[in-house]
């Protein structure tokens, strides 16, 4: 008997829809005051840990607009945390 299938993990997303391409905020955009960054302080191993586990939880369907965003923060402390462990040609 096969095993059913594992539903997705609740999203705090109140808009479900898959997330279009984004184009970057027009220059000259105020940007909003940021806090202090939680991932800052990962290494690029960890964060790719992170990265893996997040993508798996929600593999077989599209990630929702608030699931990208994260997925995007993750990925660009990855590439933060690998220029900074080889230098800025990595």
């Amino acid at each position: 008997m096969p095993a059913s299938p594992v539903p997705p993990p609740p999203s705090d997303d109140p808009d479900p829809s898959p997330c279009p391409a984004q184009s970057p905020p027009a220059s000259g955009a105020a940007s909003p005051a940021k806090s202090p960054d939680p991932l800052a302080a990962l290494d690029a191993e960890t964060v790719n840990q992170l990265i893996r586990a997040f993508l798996s939880a929600r593999r077989g369907r599209v990630l929702t607009r608030a699931e990208r965003a994260q997925y995007e923060a993750l990925r660009a402390r990855w590439v933060e945390a690998v220029r900074e462990r080889f230098g800025k040609a990595a």
